[in-house]
């Protein structure tokens, strides 16, 4: 028995000098949000768990991922271990984008961020209606039997949802550019027209 009672004793005199060893906290998770809304399409969506903390001063680590995107999304993020990644929001739809918080020795439970993007900014121009002029040396202006030589004009109404001051879905225009790409699909076997700029809003021919 002297044999164990020495050698508790030197436990005791350790313990007493090193102290005793504490359990090992997960890391407190904090995100700046974890409720996003009003995002546009094509806008970049900032998260954010820099705020994280550890009650014993560890070094943490970060892992994202998306637990759900809507469908034909082909959402990335730019950095899935920092504590601050991005992704470009290319769909709209809700996007849920969880986030583990860890120290080295444990993790803390997942924590979630829900994304809502809105149409607005992702819908397509609409085409009105189309015109065509021509112009020649000896009338100003005609819309019908195009003489040879005279330069045909063409011109279009279109017109960007997104641009709308009364859209219900974009709270204000967005200021869209509208780009054009024309493009002659057929003409007169002896014609060599070419559009002078099939870029441009109105372009023409002769």
């Amino acid at each position: 028995m002297a044999f164990t009672y020495r050698r508790l004793a030197g436990l005791l005199i350790l313990a007493a000098a090193y102290g005793c060893p504490t359990s090992v906290k997960a890391p407190v998770v904090k995100l700046a949000s974890d409720t996003i809304t009003g995002v546009q399409i094509g806008q970049l969506v900032r998260l954010d768990a820099s705020s994280s903390t550890d009650t014993q001063q560890r070094d943490l680590s970060f892992a994202w991922q998306f637990t759900a995107i809507p469908v034909g999304s082909a959402g990335a993020l730019n950095d899935a271990h920092s504590a601050t990644p991005s992704f470009l929001a290319d769909v709209d739809g809700e996007y849920d984008v969880q986030v583990v918080v860890s120290n080295a020795f444990v993790s803390a439970a997942a924590a979630t961020v829900k994304v809502t993007v809105s149409k607005c900014g992702g819908r397509a121009p609409v085409f009105g209606t189309a015109a065509i002029s021509a112009k020649d040396a000896a009338r100003s202006t005609i819309t019908d039997n195009f003489a040879v030589g005279a330069t045909v004009v063409l011109s279009s109404d279109v017109s960007d949802p997104d641009n709308s001051t009364t859209d219900q879905v974009c709270a204000n225009s967005q200021n869209q550019a509208v780009s054009y790409q024309w493009k002659v699909v057929g003409q007169p076997a002896a014609s060599s027209a070419t559009l002078n700029n099939a870029t441009a809003g109105s372009p023409s021919f002769v």
